[in-house]
């Protein structure tokens, strides 16, 4: 009854992390993702993006369209402005523009080209430009215009954001669009005649935040143009739709509910751990493999509280904010960013939480199978990972060397996934014979050579090696706790769709069967009829005590035959094939005398 409470609890303690995870999502954040993807054109325009004249262009045209909605598709006004192109999503405190620019002196120029280029400027992680400026970059005292003033991080509430050339800092020169098309195209314009994108530019952001009420989910959209030190410019762009205001519906409720419910058995796993590990000593407790597992989900347990407790304190601060001055950008970006990362605390606690559940069928003989055979096997295992880890590193370093000119192998890591998705068998080999033609079909045929032919069918031959070990020791190991089958059953009587003479017979009939099964496949070494030893390690008592549990239930023969006469009567039918396939699989060991250990037949 004790093991059936704790898997009860543990069920129910999983039910409450799925329910918190799935409804942290909302399926209808795609639709919201594919809308805006529409209405600002990043499929084709946004992405055909070259330099800093496209740049402007899109900017002038699908981004302000995007942004202002001012008419009706008929050429009516609206009565409420401040809504993006779809008449739904309403813009929050307005769009922003802000610049991360190098340093004048982050690179030298080589001494032979000198009198030819007088300056150079490095990529973005050389060093930030902090300075401020006067319009069109020139040095003066008196800025007070914020396109041309740095502003810190901590000014602007920002945060390091990872593009596809480098990472860049919540610090810049930011430029507020305005609060109308008209105010827009003009700053545009400023920004462009001016020369606000130059060499030193590095990435240009456009930031802003909407709102849809119809689904109560905000979204954080920014749009990134990099200029890297190479040429040319990269764009890309990142939707985070996610539901910040909550409690407000029956569902949230529910929700709540279940938090709290999370809350306490947190509290209740956590004393069990301490008292556990108290009990039987730290050293000893660290030592098992579910330890690390229970320690890793009770921390992202609580990682997840303290995540939920600053969403909502965020969330209330810029609300207020955004009441107080609803023209002024306010950068949610943090915020949403911080409820992501819940969301990938929740995924991880999840997926640690489902795989506890494993260690519910402990109890079962047959379901230990799988950790038997990785524990028997753990030190070889690891030596061939360790020899499929220098063998892949090996081909890294040449592929990355060799064929650098393809786009999967443009660098250390984009070479390591290549090769991993090759393992797979995902590759395009006509793309390697691109970057080079003699080199390329080398390393394609020697690399699959190594990893399948040799260390993948070494590692299933480990595997098997380790299947057999313990099929040897598999039926001798207890099965007293079949928690599942019982489970159901007592379901079934609690429901009533079974009485309980049906559910005692069933069970007396089901260890029956389970008793003739397991002496069908002893192997012939092992089986001396009439009493054997590997009987009564099973069943703890003889065959000949077993007949009278389980003659009106199995069907075993007549009632006058008794049971060590059928089953003499059996195997002596089958006995030529039985001891034909044991003794391929398992030798018989011979005694001193030359004869085998056990015989068939009686004494």
């Amino acid at each position: 009854m004790a093991v059936f409470w704790e898997i009860l609890l543990y069920i129910t303690f999983l039910w409450l992390v799925l329910i918190i995870s799935y409804t942290d999502r909302d399926e209808r954040s795609f639709y919201m993702t594919k809308m805006s993807e529409n209405v600002f054109d990043v499929k084709k325009s946004f992405s055909s993006i070259n330099a800093a004249d496209d740049f402007f262009q899109w900017a002038n045209t699908t981004l302000i369209n995007g942004l202002y909605w001012e008419q009706w598709y008929n050429g009516g006004s609206v009565e409420h402005g401040g809504f993006t192109k779809d008449n739904i999503g309403k813009l929050l405190g307005g769009a922003r523009l802000r610049q991360i620019r190098v340093n004048t002196d982050s690179c030298n120029v080589v001494e032979t080209f000198e009198d030819d280029i007088k300056r150079c400027y490095s990529q973005a992680s050389a060093g930030n430009e902090q300075k401020n400026y006067g319009v069109g970059w020139t040095v003066t005292t008196n800025v007070s215009d914020s396109r041309w003033r740095w502003s810190s991080r901590s000014d602007l509430d920002g945060v390091p954001y990872w593009g596809k050339v480098d990472i860049y800092s919540g610090a810049g020169y930011v430029q507020d669009l305005g609060h109308t098309s008209s105010q827009a195209r003009r700053t545009l314009l400023g920004l462009r005649d001016n020369l606000w994108i130059d060499r030193q530019t590095r990435a240009v952001f456009v930031e802003f935040t909407i709102y849809n009420a119809n689904v109560n989910l905000f979204q954080s959209l920014t749009f990134l143009i990099e200029f890297p030190a190479t040429g040319g410019a990269f764009p890309s762009y990142q939707f985070l739709s996610i539901r910040l205001i909550r409690y407000v519906s029956s569902l949230d409720s529910l929700k709540l509910a279940c938090e709290i419910l999370f809350i306490f058995f947190i509290i209740l796993y956590s004393y069990r751990t301490f008292k556990e590990a108290r009990q039987i000593g730290m050293r000893t407790y660290i030592k098992y493999f579910w330890t690390w597992i229970d320690i890793s989900y009770l921390t992202l347990s609580y990682a997840a509280i303290v995540y939920a407790i600053y969403r909502i304190v965020a969330i209330k601060q810029l609300l207020s904010r955004y009441s107080k001055s609803r023209d002024n950008f306010i950068n949610f970006y943090p915020t949403v960013l911080a409820n992501l990362t819940m969301q990938y605390v929740l995924a991880f606690l999840g997926f640690l939480v489902t795989i506890k559940v494993l260690k519910l069928f402990r109890f079962n003989r047959r379901m230990t199978m799988l950790g038997m055979v990785m524990k028997i096997a753990a030190s070889e295992i690891l030596s061939v990972i360790t020899i499929l880890v220098v063998v892949l590193w090996c081909f890294t370093q040449f592929g990355y060397l060799v064929l650098l000119e393809n786009s999967e192998f443009r660098s250390l890591a984009s070479t390591m996934r290549t090769l991993m998705s090759t393992i797979l068998g995902n590759f395009e080999f006509y793309g390697w014979v691109k970057a080079h033609r003699i080199l390329a079909p080398i390393m394609f045929f020697v690399f699959n050579l190594a990893v399948f032919f040799v260390l993948l069918n070494l590692f299933l031959v480990i595997l098997n090696r380790s299947v057999f070990k313990i099929r040897k020791s598999l039926l001798e190991q207890s099965n007293d706790f079949e928690v599942l089958e019982y489970m159901l059953r007592r379901l079934r009587l609690w429901l009533g769709c079974s009485s309980k003479q049906a559910i005692d017979m069933r069970e007396e009939t089901t260890s029956c069967s389970t008793f003739r099964s397991e002496i069908s496949v002893l192997s012939a070494r092992d089986i001396k009829l009439g009493e054997t030893e590997s009987t009564r390690k099973i069943y703890g008592q003889s065959p000949a005590g077993s007949e009278e549990d389980c003659k009106h239930h199995c069907d075993f023969g007549s009632n006058n035959q008794s049971l060590p006469e059928l089953w003499e009567y059996d195997l002596s039918a089958k006995v030529d094939t039985i001891l034909r396939l044991v003794d391929a699989l398992f030798p018989i060991k011979e005694g001193k005398r030359g004869e085998p250990v056990y015989k068939w037949g009686k004494n």
